[in-house]
């Protein structure tokens, strides 16, 4: 069951029948992942009624100690968040809410309304190419990233810390298993492979729709450093470049914050359960975000 994504697309849809007085278009933006994969961004333009252009973009907001920053899945490098973004407060607070028992410098995956525009002149802004303008936060979406609607997971999420054995549970479309597995690979901080196993459908793969997997593997804690990489890789069976593609995520190794955590808990999305700042607090300390 493809909830999650279903979900954000009626949030972004409330949203743009809700900003009354404007108008919108689509458009779609074709870039190019590490493996050639083409990746379609679908943007929404929105014209207000003062003629101000904005643009709706996926990307990953990271903000701790001089880093302010904003990858759109549409771009190969990260935009400066503006200080003078109207949405930049409520950025920041979702930031550190959705980040909790994660790492600093986390990347969460966010919906955001703005424009792109020059680099301040100085300050830490400086060092970027372009800057982004950020006026209004749609939606956090923690376990979303630049091919949801290919493959992602529900655990671990990018940026969690993980202990042996590693549980990993996601969705995949039904073309990234090959008789009904996917491998997948755990590196080390070096890029060394600490492990490696196969993800397994629990559903009938052989299908164009989301199939649910789920896959466990152990390993042993590295001694290279507290960061690592997990992999979801599309199975390939003709070895053809032209056919990869994977999933990559930060992971942490070791973390206090989450000793006891249920791996295999699921997040889900309830409207009712909103709180004022349109945070979804859900048991354990995950949480999703809709804004």
């Amino acid at each position: 069951m493809h909830y999650q994504v279903t979900f954000k697309m009626i949030i972004l849809g409330i949203f743009l029948l809700a900003w009354s007085a404007s108008n919108t278009s689509g458009a779609e933006i074709v870039t190019t992942d590490d493996y050639g994969q083409k990746i379609v961004t679908k943007e929404h333009i929105v014209k207000t009624a003062g003629n101000a252009i904005f643009l709706i973009f996926e990307g990953w907001v990271i903000i701790g100690h001089e880093v302010r920053s904003f990858l759109p899945c549409s771009h190969n490098k990260e935009l400066w968040l503006l200080g003078n973004s109207p949405a930049l407060e409520k950025v920041m607070k979702a930031y550190e809410k959705a980040r909790f028992a994660k790492m600093p410098y986390t990347p969460i995956f966010m919906t955001l309304a703005g424009k792109i525009v020059d680099p301040p002149s100085d300050g830490f802004g400086a060092d970027y190419e372009e800057a982004f303008l950020a006026t209004r936060l749609l939606q956090v979406f923690p376990q979303g990233n630049c091919k949801d609607e290919l493959i992602y997971l529900d655990t671990p999420l990018p940026g969690e810390c993980v202990t042996s054995p590693l549980r990993i549970r996601g969705y995949a479309r039904g073309k990234w298993f090959f008789e009904g597995d996917f491998p997948v690979i755990l590196n080390d901080s070096d890029g060394k492979v600490i492990a490696k196993g196969y993800a397994t459908a629990k559903d009938e793969w052989m299908t164009d729709k989301i199939v649910p997997f789920e896959s466990e593997i152990e390993f042993k804690m590295p001694n290279s450093g507290g960061r690592g990489v997990l992999r979801l890789k599309k199975d390939n069976p003709t070895d053809l470049p032209e056919h990869d593609n994977q999933l990559e995520i930060e992971i942490h190794f070791v973390c206090k914050d989450s000793i006891g955590a249920d791996p295999w808990q699921k997040i889900t999305f309830d409207v009712s359960k909103l709180d004022e700042s349109g945070l979804y607090g859900s048991p354990g300390g995950k949480t999703g975000a809709v804004l």
